[in-house]
């Protein structure tokens, strides 16, 4: 949401409490994003996902005041398509002015009226595919983007929430944003700003018709081309009738081939704002955020971030930044994106520009310390935290810097050189294909913090369901026989013994049946704090206290069973040999423990390594 725009006074208040999230450039007249995109999810150290949620509900609070002025500020007019004469309603809500109708321009392909009614058309506005509804708008106009959709649900009251599919919808914005008739079902809202949904249908890539009057559906230009395997598809906003539907705003996927309807909004400033070109604040700095077409690569990439299809995110990144050299938050998303991918220099080369515009930066150097501690240089990451706590990171939320302190303590311990290094992270480069690995001190061994992913030239190993995404993800899976040798050099696969180490430096209590060896409470610190399922008796994710950031990669189970349970379990091979299975610790979703069972050989599990001596 663009804080900022709701209301001059409380914009600039919000705007001087919110530059937040990773070095997101508030500005006095047009606020940057402020939201999910603005998240580094690493469950160890970094912008803590519990932190940054709680900087974004303060925020939202003060945001209310604002809300109201904004929906009683709503202006309205008119404007006419020069291609055709068609004269569409305007309302400018939270500063952005939109058509109050959709779009009904005839193009050439790729759009038809509902059920090839001309009627329709004219109540309804045209369906347009994604590739069309893209280029759809008359000049000084474009199609709407995920973010305009989030500030006009904002702007309503809407509560921002994420399914369980990682879908984002708003509660509470259905109704306000309806027209006040048209829709079936007891389907009609109070359309409180003039804003005047209407339930056009839609049309299948088969080209059959439906939900007229029922709901109604916008293409956003959000392109997903690529993101988590969904090649053809692209964002949408749902609105439908029914009683448990009626007052939520739906976020999906469709394929671009569908028929779809389109509103569109002015593109005179930012991201649509009709207001004057933003001012530089920040933290002392003078960027200026991404606007126009830089804004819409930015939306590209945090839309592939959101997918967890990293490369992509940086590649769009990279554009808006090549658009907008002077896009402070597109830098901050990119060096976290190659975060994502392990290059640290790249990361740092982006934190370091950020410095270089912006000496009193507390994000900036916030952001290159951490990267300095998974690279393994702490002296530097000492330098850098010291400097962030210095400037005051303590603007950006008390969880923040309590995060930054916490890894001070740990620095300095193991610069001094005291033995309690538990939980401070290091880096492996496996020298066989340059891959990267974070590594964590637990107990009295030393611990890659993440899957192997090497793909050995012998033995048996996949990818989950063949898919490199999965590989790049949750790491690769290894039968027992390659599993033994499959670790890098100086590394190897850990026994029983060492897993027992593990489980009992975690404070797991352990319980033994003749069967299994469990550790009791352990699983629930080992794992990652977001990834996993939830299941009927626990939490599912953990709290991963300790930086093991355990995930749920699943398994292979033969060829008449094949792939199962990614997202609900992780099971990781240890090196000892039972008279007829192969011995195994697992972290399971549906048990908040880490234990031991028996499992065949040529089972495909995970494999983390642990150093020599």
């Amino acid at each position: 949401m663009k804080l900022a725009r709701y209301a001059e006074a409380p914009g600039k208040a919000i705007a001087q409490f919110a530059t937040i999230l990773a070095g997101t450039l508030i500005t006095q007249a047009n606020a940057a994003s402020v939201g999910e995109e603005g998240i580094l999810i690493d469950s160890r150290y970094i912008l803590e996902k519990e932190h940054i949620m709680n900087i974004m509900r303060a925020v939202k609070t003060m945001a209310a005041v604002a809300v109201v002025v904004g929906i009683a500020a709503a202006q309205t007019g008119t404007v006419t398509d020069s291609r055709d004469g068609k004269k569409y309603k305007t309302v400018t809500v939270a500063g952005t002015k939109w058509m109050a109708e959709n779009l009904n321009y005839q193009t050439a392909s790729g759009s038809w009226c509902y059920d090839n009614n001309s009627a329709n058309c004219a109540k309804y506005g045209r369906l347009y595919d994604w590739n069309t509804a893209i280029t759809a708008c008359p000049a000084g106009w474009r199609l709407a983007s995920l973010q305009d959709w989030g500030d006009v649900n904002d702007a309503v009251g809407g509560k921002e929430f994420e399914d369980e599919e990682g879908f984002i919808n708003w509660d509470g914005a259905g109704k306000k944003l309806r027209a006040k008739s048209g829709w079936t079902g007891n389907g009609n809202g109070t359309d409180d700003v003039g804003f005047s949904a209407l339930p056009g249908g839609g049309r299948n890539i088969e080209g059959k018709f439906s939900a007229v009057g029922e709901r109604g559906s916008w293409w956003t230009a959000w392109d997903l081309k690529g993101a988590a395997g969904k090649i053809d598809m692209s964002y949408v906003m749902d609105f439908m009738s029914g009683s448990v539907s009626y007052n939520i705003v739906f976020g999906g996927y469709a394929p671009k081939s569908n028929g779809k309807s389109v509103r569109c909004v002015a593109v005179s400033a930012g991201s649509g704002s009709n207001t004057s070109p933003p001012q530089p604040l920040g933290e002392g700095g003078s960027w200026a955020d991404a606007t126009g077409a830089a804004r819409v690569a930015f939306d590209r990439g945090t839309a592939a971030y959101k997918a967890n299809n990293y490369g992509e995110a940086i590649r769009e990144f990279s554009e808006a930044i090549r658009l907008s050299p002077g896009c402070f938050t597109c830098y901050s998303m990119r060096s976290m994106m190659y975060r994502q991918v392990k290059d640290w220099d790249k990361s740092i080369d982006d934190a370091t520009n950020i410095i270089s515009r912006d000496s009193s930066s507390a994000m900036g150097y916030h952001l290159r310390g951490f990267t300095y501690v998974e690279k393994g240089e702490y002296t530097k990451a000492l330098a850098d935290l010291e400097t962030s706590q210095r400037l005051g990171i303590d603007k950006f939320g008390k969880g923040l810097k309590d995060t930054e302190e916490k890894m001070l303590a740990k620095l300095r311990e193991k610069l001094s050189g005291g033995g309690g290094s538990t939980g401070l992270a290091g880096m492996l480069i496996d020298s066989r294909d340059g891959k990267k690995y974070k590594t964590v001190n637990i107990g009295n061994y030393t611990w890659m913090a993440a899957n192997l992913n090497y793909l050995p030239q012998s033995g048996k190993s996949w990818c989950y369901r063949n898919n490199n995404v999965n590989c790049d993800k949750y790491g690769r899976l290894y039968d027992w026989n390659t599993a033994q040798s499959v670790c890098p050099t100086g590394w190897r696969l850990p026994s029983d013994d060492e897993w027992n180490d593990l489980g009992q430096a975690v404070g797991g209590v352990r319980k033994k049946d003749e069967l299994d060896i469990n550790w009791n409470g352990a699983g629930t610190k080992l794992k990652t704090k977001s990834g996993w399922n939830k299941s009927w008796d626990n939490k599912g994710n953990g709290t991963d206290d300790y930086g093991f950031s355990a995930l749920p990669g699943g398994e292979w189970l033969l060829a008449d069973v094949g792939f199962g349970n990614i997202g609900n379990s992780g099971g990781w091979w240890s090196s000892m040999e039972s008279p007829k299975y192969k011995s195994s610790a697992s972290v399971w979703s549906t048990s908040d423990d880490l234990y031991k069972h028996d499992t065949d050989k040529n089972f495909g599990f995970s494999v983390r390594c642990v150093k020599n001596n």
